[in-house]
């Protein structure tokens, strides 16, 4: 009789157990950045389903002057277990008449460096930074906007935030690679810096892969 309650207590406390291990809250996840977040950011909150709770703001993050002056409500304010952000299609933007960047490159690596500290001492979240995506000079030369992008400016651009992503030892999520290995022409819209749907796929697939790899990692500090 005592060997069949101790059976069954050890039965119903690893019962308990299980269902509290069913029951741990799903990591939150939360993705900032510009337009192209936007195309990639619905099919990842799909891959991740039942896996993390995906957090995307609907406003169009912009340069990383925007991006810093926004942290609170995008990211702090949320309390993430893990943010992606990637940043600098609108800091390279440049003005045919002043000829100047949006956002001078140093600039762009203060921004990027308050960016991960407010993250740092607020969050006890993953900060992983996905590299800039490329632009296609000759389709966006088409648009004939106010201003330009270049290439060589978002190498320029990636080259600083790689560096400073890497001394801070955040993880980085090279996009602008996995665009050249597709291949620009096939990946690209008309406009030389959004996407085909295809091109999303592509994104989200990458952007999925290394969230999932983090979290599963356990780099997470909750």
């Amino acid at each position: 009789m005592k060997s069949r309650m101790i059976g069954l207590l050890v039965f119903l406390l690893g019962t308990i157990g299980l269902y509290a291990q069913e029951k741990k809250p799903l990591p939150k996840v939360v993705l900032v950045g510009d337009s192209i977040r936007l195309g990639y950011a619905p099919l990842v909150a799909k891959k991740l389903e039942g896996k993390a709770i995906v957090v995307s703001f609907k406003e169009n993050g912009a340069d990383s002057k925007n991006v810093l002056k926004n942290l609170e409500k995008w990211v702090i304010s949320q309390k993430p277990d893990l943010v992606h952000l990637n940043c600098g299609l609108h800091d390279i933007k440049f003005d045919k008449k002043t000829k100047t960047h949006q956002v001078p490159l140093d600039e762009y690596e203060k921004n990027l460096r308050a960016i991960h500290e407010l993250i740092s001492k607020n969050t006890k979240a993953i900060f992983i930074f996905a590299l800039t995506t490329p632009i296609h000079d000759d389709r966006h030369a088409m648009r004939n906007a106010s201003f330009d992008r270049f290439e060589k400016d978002v190498v320029l651009f990636n080259t600083k935030a790689g560096s400073l992503m890497t001394s801070l030892k955040v993880p980085l999520n090279d996009l602008h690679e996995v665009v050249m290995k597709k291949g620009m022409d096939k990946m690209l819209g008309k406009d030389g810096t959004h996407y085909t749907p295809e091109g999303n796929a592509e994104l989200a697939d990458a952007v999925a892969q290394v969230i999932l790899k983090q979290i599963e990692s356990g780099n997470s500090s909750r």
